[in-house]
Protein backbone atom coordinates (compact mmCIF):
# COMPACT_ATOMS: atom_id res chain seq x y z
CA UNK A 1 0.00 0.00 0.00
CA UNK A 2 1.74 3.51 -1.46
CA UNK A 3 0.64 6.95 -0.78
CA UNK A 4 0.09 8.25 -4.83
CA UNK A 5 -1.08 11.78 -3.04
CA UNK A 6 -1.95 13.77 0.39
CA UNK A 7 -3.33 17.03 0.66
CA UNK A 8 -4.07 19.06 3.97
CA UNK A 9 -5.32 22.34 2.99
CA UNK A 10 -2.01 23.88 4.69
CA UNK A 11 -0.78 25.71 1.88
CA UNK A 12 -3.36 28.23 2.95
CA UNK A 13 -4.43 29.78 -0.32
CA UNK A 14 -7.53 31.11 -1.78
CA UNK A 15 -10.12 29.19 -3.94
CA UNK A 16 -8.66 31.15 -7.09
CA UNK A 17 -5.41 29.26 -6.21
CA UNK A 18 -6.93 25.82 -6.42
CA UNK A 19 -10.41 27.02 -9.07
CA UNK A 20 -7.39 28.47 -11.63
CA UNK A 21 -5.47 25.43 -11.85
CA UNK A 22 -8.00 23.21 -13.49
CA UNK A 23 -10.07 22.32 -9.90
CA UNK A 24 -13.27 23.59 -9.91
CA UNK A 25 -16.15 24.09 -7.20
CA UNK A 26 -19.88 24.90 -6.45
CA UNK A 27 -21.41 26.91 -3.71
CA UNK A 28 -18.81 28.49 -1.33
CA UNK A 29 -15.78 26.59 -0.70
CA UNK A 30 -13.22 27.66 1.63
CA UNK A 31 -10.10 25.85 1.09
CA UNK A 32 -8.07 28.51 3.91
CA UNK A 33 -10.53 27.70 6.70
CA UNK A 34 -8.48 27.80 10.09
CA UNK A 35 -11.43 28.42 13.15
CA UNK A 36 -12.40 24.13 12.26
CA UNK A 37 -9.30 22.33 12.39
CA UNK A 38 -8.57 18.38 12.96
CA UNK A 39 -5.68 16.71 14.79
CA UNK A 40 -6.49 13.00 14.57
CA UNK A 41 -5.59 11.27 17.92
CA UNK A 42 -3.26 8.25 16.07
CA UNK A 43 -0.93 11.12 15.59
CA UNK A 44 -1.34 11.48 11.90
CA UNK A 45 -2.64 14.72 10.01
CA UNK A 46 -4.78 17.61 11.19
CA UNK A 47 -2.62 20.92 11.53
CA UNK A 48 -4.70 24.62 11.47
CA UNK A 49 -6.06 24.96 8.24
CA UNK A 50 -9.18 22.66 6.60
CA UNK A 51 -11.60 23.21 3.49
CA UNK A 52 -15.26 24.73 4.83
CA UNK A 53 -18.13 24.07 2.08
CA UNK A 54 -21.42 25.77 2.77
CA UNK A 55 -24.74 23.20 1.56
CA UNK A 56 -24.59 21.26 -1.41
CA UNK A 57 -21.38 22.74 -1.94
CA UNK A 58 -18.39 20.52 -3.36
CA UNK A 59 -14.66 21.48 -4.29
CA UNK A 60 -13.22 18.95 -6.44
CA UNK A 61 -9.17 18.60 -7.62
CA UNK A 62 -8.03 18.44 -11.19
CA UNK A 63 -6.10 15.57 -12.69
CA UNK A 64 -3.99 16.12 -9.91
CA UNK A 65 -3.37 11.99 -9.55
CA UNK A 66 -3.31 8.68 -11.11
CA UNK A 67 -4.20 5.59 -9.25
CA UNK A 68 -4.28 2.86 -12.21
CA UNK A 69 -5.88 -0.59 -11.01
CA UNK A 70 -7.96 0.43 -7.78
CA UNK A 71 -6.88 1.95 -4.46
CA UNK A 72 -7.94 3.99 -1.62
CA UNK A 73 -9.07 7.26 -0.30
CA UNK A 74 -9.31 8.62 3.41
CA UNK A 75 -9.97 11.30 4.93
CA UNK A 76 -11.97 13.01 7.56
CA UNK A 77 -15.01 15.16 7.78
CA UNK A 78 -17.29 17.46 10.33
CA UNK A 79 -20.77 18.29 9.68
CA UNK A 80 -22.08 21.53 10.99
CA UNK A 81 -25.59 21.69 9.39
CA UNK A 82 -28.28 18.49 9.45
CA UNK A 83 -27.79 15.66 6.47
CA UNK A 84 -29.82 15.95 3.09
CA UNK A 85 -30.45 13.22 1.79
CA UNK A 86 -32.17 14.57 -1.02
CA UNK A 87 -28.42 15.96 -2.11
CA UNK A 88 -26.66 14.96 -5.36
CA UNK A 89 -23.57 16.07 -3.98
CA UNK A 90 -21.02 13.28 -2.40
CA UNK A 91 -19.56 13.76 0.76
CA UNK A 92 -16.04 12.32 -0.83
CA UNK A 93 -15.78 11.10 -4.41
CA UNK A 94 -13.26 9.91 -6.69
CA UNK A 95 -13.60 9.91 -10.78
CA UNK A 96 -11.86 8.18 -13.53
CA UNK A 97 -10.09 9.66 -16.51
CA UNK A 98 -13.03 10.62 -18.17
CA UNK A 99 -14.81 12.44 -15.42
CA UNK A 100 -17.02 9.00 -14.34
CA UNK A 101 -17.11 8.58 -10.80
CA UNK A 102 -15.78 5.63 -9.64
CA UNK A 103 -16.94 5.06 -6.03
CA UNK A 104 -18.12 8.04 -3.86
CA UNK A 105 -20.17 8.71 -0.56
CA UNK A 106 -23.49 9.98 0.13
CA UNK A 107 -25.90 10.83 2.68
CA UNK A 108 -28.73 8.33 2.96
CA UNK A 109 -31.48 10.25 5.58
CA UNK A 110 -31.94 13.57 7.17
CA UNK A 111 -31.20 15.10 10.16
CA UNK A 112 -28.18 15.24 12.90
CA UNK A 113 -27.16 11.44 11.85
CA UNK A 114 -27.21 9.12 8.51
CA UNK A 115 -26.17 6.20 6.91
CA UNK A 116 -24.19 6.56 4.23
CA UNK A 117 -24.26 5.05 0.85
CA UNK A 118 -22.01 4.48 -1.42
CA UNK A 119 -22.04 4.66 -5.35
CA UNK A 120 -20.24 3.76 -8.83
CA UNK A 121 -21.33 5.98 -11.72
CA UNK A 122 -24.55 6.59 -10.60
CA UNK A 123 -25.73 2.25 -9.30
CA UNK A 124 -26.21 1.90 -5.10
CA UNK A 125 -23.65 -0.09 -4.16
CA UNK A 126 -24.78 -0.50 -1.04
CA UNK A 127 -26.28 1.94 2.42
CA UNK A 128 -24.32 1.28 5.44
CA UNK A 129 -26.24 0.62 8.91
CA UNK A 130 -23.64 2.30 10.70
CA UNK A 131 -24.33 6.52 10.97
CA UNK A 132 -22.14 9.46 11.02
CA UNK A 133 -23.16 12.21 13.01
CA UNK A 134 -22.99 16.11 13.40
CA UNK A 135 -20.90 18.11 15.11
CA UNK A 136 -17.66 15.57 15.46
CA UNK A 137 -14.84 14.67 13.23
CA UNK A 138 -15.61 11.64 11.20
CA UNK A 139 -12.86 9.28 9.18
CA UNK A 140 -13.58 7.71 6.43
CA UNK A 141 -11.83 5.46 4.16
CA UNK A 142 -13.37 4.27 0.73
CA UNK A 143 -11.19 1.42 -1.24
CA UNK A 144 -12.34 0.44 -4.55
CA UNK A 145 -11.09 -2.55 -6.31
CA UNK A 146 -11.44 -4.42 -9.50
CA UNK A 147 -12.36 -8.11 -10.71
CA UNK A 148 -12.95 -9.52 -13.96
CA UNK A 149 -15.67 -6.41 -15.42
CA UNK A 150 -16.83 -5.43 -11.57
CA UNK A 151 -16.17 -3.20 -9.43
CA UNK A 152 -16.03 -3.61 -4.89
CA UNK A 153 -16.27 -0.72 -2.51
CA UNK A 154 -15.12 -1.21 0.85
CA UNK A 155 -16.16 1.63 3.39
CA UNK A 156 -14.65 2.32 6.48
CA UNK A 157 -16.17 4.62 8.90
CA UNK A 158 -13.48 5.50 12.21
CA UNK A 159 -11.29 2.43 11.49
CA UNK A 160 -14.64 -0.06 11.55
CA UNK A 161 -15.65 -1.91 8.04
CA UNK A 162 -18.82 -0.71 7.42
CA UNK A 163 -19.77 -2.26 3.90
CA UNK A 164 -18.00 -4.18 1.31
CA UNK A 165 -19.98 -5.00 -2.24
CA UNK A 166 -19.76 -5.66 -5.52
CA UNK A 167 -21.81 -4.08 -8.94
CA UNK A 168 -20.34 -4.45 -12.35
CA UNK A 169 -18.21 -1.84 -13.12
CA UNK A 170 -19.22 0.80 -15.56
CA UNK A 171 -15.89 3.47 -15.73
CA UNK A 172 -12.27 2.72 -16.86
CA UNK A 173 -9.99 1.93 -13.98
CA UNK A 174 -7.56 4.82 -13.68
CA UNK A 175 -8.65 7.21 -10.53
CA UNK A 176 -7.14 11.08 -11.11
CA UNK A 177 -9.38 13.24 -9.00
CA UNK A 178 -11.17 13.54 -5.80
CA UNK A 179 -14.28 15.45 -4.98
CA UNK A 180 -14.81 16.39 -1.62
CA UNK A 181 -18.09 17.91 -0.75
CA UNK A 182 -21.07 18.82 2.28
CA UNK A 183 -24.45 16.96 1.60
CA UNK A 184 -26.35 19.12 4.24
CA UNK A 185 -28.47 21.89 4.40
CA UNK A 186 -28.97 24.97 6.27
CA UNK A 187 -27.15 28.30 6.28
CA UNK A 188 -23.40 29.38 6.77
CA UNK A 189 -20.61 26.29 6.89
CA UNK A 190 -21.98 23.04 6.33
CA UNK A 191 -18.89 20.99 6.56
CA UNK A 192 -15.52 20.92 7.43
CA UNK A 193 -12.81 18.27 5.33
CA UNK A 194 -9.26 17.53 6.99
CA UNK A 195 -5.98 15.96 5.48
CA UNK A 196 -6.89 13.67 2.33
CA UNK A 197 -4.88 10.71 1.38
CA UNK A 198 -5.26 9.01 -1.80
CA UNK A 199 -3.54 5.27 -2.08
CA UNK A 200 -2.59 2.95 -4.37
CA UNK A 201 -4.14 -0.50 -5.08
CA UNK A 202 -3.63 -2.74 -2.16
CA UNK A 203 -5.45 -5.67 -0.51
CA UNK A 204 -4.97 -4.10 2.59
CA UNK A 205 -7.68 -1.77 4.60
CA UNK A 206 -7.23 1.85 3.96
CA UNK A 207 -8.45 2.60 7.48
Amino acid sequence: MAIVWAWGWEVRAPLAFYTGTAWSSAGTADPNERTVTHQHPAGYGGGNTSLSLTADGWLRTGPVLLVPSGGGVNTTVRAAQPFAAASTVPLLAVYDTGGLEVAGVYAADNGTSTRLIVRHNGVAVGTTSALVSTARWTRLALRWAYTAGSITCTLWIDGVQVLSRSVAKTTADAVDTVRWGAPMSGAGAACYHDPTVVWGSSPDPVA
